[in-house]
């Protein structure tokens, strides 16, 4: 019995990950020719649909994304740091 519910929870879990994507078409022009636009990709969107053709580019556009994330520590940031302490003791048991 017991191997038998131990089963039935790990089938469970299972098929929670057994799921797909749906495809997103990138762009109002290539969603109105329904995906169809790998051969004649231009602009900032081309990166996307023909990173290849991005070599024979007439001139540069695009758009900056950004990979890296910074994060800024900027203040007293142990000011209340002292508080936490009294909070603690306000709520043992």
């Amino acid at each position: 019995m017991k191997k038998i519910l131990i089963f039935s929870i790990v089938l469970l879990f299972a098929g929670i990950q057994c799921r797909a994507e749906q495809w997103q078409v990138l762009g109002t022009r290539p969603m109105g020719m329904g995906g169809a636009f790998v051969a004649m990709a231009k602009g900032p969107i081309a990166q996307y649909w023909n990173p290849a053709g991005l070599a024979q580019a007439d001139n540069v556009s695009g758009f900056n994304f950004p990979v890296l994330a910074s994060v800024e520590f900027t203040g007293n940031m142990l000011e209340n740091a002292s508080d936490l302490g009294d909070l603690a003791s306000k709520y043992s048991a």
